[in-house]
């Protein structure tokens, strides 16, 4: 199993980068990328990945990190803040 995840870790960070080599702004390229290899790989439910995705851009919003470590730890941050509400559900 682990070579298969390696396998779909590579295969979503190459689909994932061309998907958000669109942006310009270091942020957005970190925030897109960071999403998009969670939607790829972990495959959350609906719910939690609207959850993220609100809580992420709001404290991109808020907080303005500088670098890409700063916004994919927000984005991992939200995802296990709304996966746990999402279980408790």
């Amino acid at each position: 199993m682990e070579g298969g995840r390696r396998m779909a870790a590579g295969y979503c960070a190459k689909r994932c980068g061309k998907k958000c080599a669109f942006a310009l702004i270091p942020k957005v390229i970190a925030a897109c990328t960071a999403f998009c290899t969670l939607k790829c790989t972990i495959r959350p439910p609906h719910a939690v990945l609207t959850c993220t995705s609100n809580c992420a851009n709001s404290m991109l919003n808020t907080i303005n990190p500088t670098d890409a470590e700063g916004v994919e730890g927000m984005v991992g941050s939200c995802y296990a803040s709304c996966s746990n509400q999402n279980n408790n559900v």
